[in-house]
């Protein structure tokens, strides 16, 4: 009896494998079902924005996640598409097929098509490389203002650097909204405003009682002209 118990335990234990041994065996390592990008989309890799995706990056995040990522294409454009789409269903940069691109890459850096800007850059951007900040970028970034006692302040780079409704300080904008402008409160005396002598000069960005010295001229008598405050 004995003996066949002993068989019949020798024969359990080759029908599992190698008996005891089986237990001992480490599990293999399972490898991931997930690749992470930089593995699954090399070329895709290269143009992941070096700034704008925070804490992740191509080494680690998976070519299958959803997360919407910046991107920036070989013409400096940068947007959003996630990950994955990227990945499986990539259409490529949507600004480069925009009607009228030409193709060629632009010069898109702030340094070089803004410098004025890139001189009130805050020095709280240390860690960033500001020769590489592009003049279209959606980074938010620290500026100074040019008004003593103004604090720094963050604003997108694109909206700094917009030619229709550029952005600055919030504490300038505010002043500007609520400021009352000489040629909107004075429309006939606009009349004789002399363009030629005030040069550049606004006569509607200039405030009630600047008390600064303007030239005029007659509207009646072009030859007539003379000096005085706005206020």
């Amino acid at each position: 009896m004995q003996t066949n118990k002993s068989t019949s335990s020798s024969a359990r234990k080759k029908a599992s494998g190698d008996g005891e041994q089986v237990m001992l065996r480490k599990k293999p390592e399972r490898r991931s079902s997930k690749p992470r990008l930089v593995e699954a989309a090399p070329e895709l890799a290269e143009h992941w924005h070096p700034r704008l995706n925070g804490t992740q990056n191509p080494q680690t995040i998976s070519a299958s996640s959803t997360y919407k990522a910046w991107w920036l294409c070989n013409f400096g454009h940068e947007f959003e598409r996630r990950v994955n789409t990227r990945v499986y269903k990539d259409m490529g940069c949507p600004l480069c097929k925009k009607p009228g691109f030409s193709g060629i890459r632009e010069t898109r850096y702030l340094a070089e098509l803004h410098p004025e800007l890139t001189k009130q850059l805050s020095s709280k951007n240390s860690f960033l490389d500001l020769g590489s900040l592009r003049s279209r970028s959606t980074e938010v970034v620290w500026w100074t203002c040019s008004v003593k006692g103004h604090d720094d302040y963050q604003r997108r780079i694109k909206d700094r650097t917009d030619a229709l409704k550029p952005r600055d300080c919030p504490i300038c904008e505010n002043a500007r909204k609520k400021a009352t402008f000489w040629g909107e409160k004075y429309p006939e005396l606009a009349k004789q405003w002399h363009l030629v002598l005030n040069g550049k000069i606004d006569l509607f960005a200039i405030e009630l009682l600047t008390g600064e010295l303007f030239w005029w001229r007659c509207s009646k008598n072009e030859r007539h002209e003379w000096q005085a405050k706005s206020g």
